[in-house]
């Protein structure tokens, strides 16, 4: 085998209880069954299952629109401008969700979408698409 074909393998770092962290091939690890079903379920605790099937929903869309996720382009800005108006709790569920998992192109992408639909309001205009209503004052 040569050198490039083994520094391809992917590789998974294992942490022992005393602290001691050692890398090996996930291959190799996965004739353990703990570690097999560690690694098969990933728990994000942080993210609720409705929120979790928009970022999936998202990581499909990146796969099956690659050009258009490299230009930040329609089919994702129409997704998520499409999520926007049907459900705005979910939409921002959904920046948090990509804030949380460190999803830069997600959270540019809902940026974008934000900033679209503020531009040129006022701010009169701005707390009536968010639903953002004044405290009372009495």
């Amino acid at each position: 085998m040569s050198s490039s074909s083994t520094s391809n393998k992917r590789k998974i770092k294992l942490r022992s209880s005393d602290g001691k962290t050692f890398e090996v091939e996930e291959a190799a690890a996965m004739q353990s069954e703990t570690i097999k079903s560690m690694i098969e379920v990933v728990s994000v605790s942080e993210v609720n299952g409705k929120t979790l099937s928009l970022v999936i929903d998202y990581f499909n869309k990146c796969l099956d629109n690659q050009s258009a996720v490299e230009n930040n382009d329609d089919p994702l800005i129409e997704w998520a401008l499409h999520l926007f108006r049907a459900d705005q709790a979910a939409f921002f569920d959904l920046i948090l969700a990509a804030h949380y998992l460190k999803i830069k192109s997600l959270e540019d992408l809902t940026n974008k979408v934000v900033a679209g639909i503020i531009r040129g309001k006022s701010l009169e205009e701005i707390k009536q698409t968010f639903n953002l209503n004044n405290p009372t004052h009495k």
